[in-house]
């Protein structure tokens, strides 16, 4: 709350206000704080919505970036609408949404993993709070990913962070994370890798924190100790974390300590 600009977004080190502002509104809400009520935090998160706003133009894209940070921003004002049923971001949702459906590839997904699984995201969030989406994306996206997957092994595009991703996404696209192979397949292969602090990789810890509490069980058992005690040890005095890695520059400080912060709120 203390890094807010005044005119209520937040900036990453290098990159616009569209992608972090998202993902602190994210934490903000996932902690239960909305645009109302009584609470200390009334005012930020007005504040961040209307920045968000501001940023939309008539066709429904969020900001000048790419599709990725659009997504976040989606996802944002999507968690927002749907929280607080709030008439003043229904329509800035739903267009939201349409507009990243547009950006998608015809018949497949979007440009890499990482920006479909933020879009699923929003997607996601968008059919379950009643806005209205494709249907054709969730078998779609779902081929395309299967394209890209090892089927043995579950693993996305040679990489554990793809392969969290890929785990969320198929389970946000509607595949039981208790009898889909692939995805068992898929955690069997993230507990091999978990979250460590000699390698860092901040988005992978967060999708694969998302995706092992769907699984539940022992892979989120065994993963949730380890994220834990990594994500904790991680934090600096002032409460936030030191960005790390190639997303450093694109998420900055308030990014990344919104991205663990989201992770200890997966309970």
């Amino acid at each position: 709350a203390q890094q807010q600009r005044v005119d209520g977004g937040w900036a990453a080190d290098k990159e616009s206000a569209v992608a972090p502002t998202g993902l602190a509104l994210l934490a903000f809400l996932g902690a239960g704080y909305v645009d109302r009520g009584d609470h200390a935090y009334v005012a930020t998160v007005r504040n961040g919505l209307k920045y968000l706003l501001a940023q939309q133009d008539q066709a429904g894209r969020i900001g000048s970036d790419g599709v990725k940070e659009h997504a976040i921003g989606a996802l944002a004002l999507t968690e927002a609408y749907w929280m607080t049923r709030n008439p003043r971001y229904k329509q800035p949702a739903q267009q939201a949404v349409a507009w990243l459906e547009a950006a998608r590839t015809p018949g497949e997904a979007w440009t890499d993993i990482q920006t479909t699984g933020w879009s699923v995201m929003a997607w996601k969030s968008a059919k379950f709070g009643g806005l209205a989406v494709d249907p054709a994306i969730q078998a779609e996206v779902g081929k395309w990913l299967d394209a890209r997957t090892d089927v043995k092994t579950g693993i996305v595009d040679s990489s554990p962070r793809a392969t969290a991703i890929g785990i969320l996404t198929r389970i946000f696209l509607g595949a039981d994370p208790r009898k889909e192979p692939v995805v068992r397949s898929a955690a069997d292969y993230c507990l091999t890798r978990l979250p460590d602090l000699k390698a860092v990789d901040r988005l992978y810890w967060f999708f694969g924190t998302l995706g092992m509490f769907q699984i539940g069980g022992t892979h989120w058992k065994q993963w949730n100790q380890t994220m834990k005690e990594a994500i904790v040890k991680a934090q600096d005095e002032k409460g936030s974390w030191q960005p790390v890695g190639q997303l450093s520059e694109t998420y900055g400080r308030v990014g990344e300590t919104s991205l663990m912060t989201m992770c200890l709120e997966v309970y």
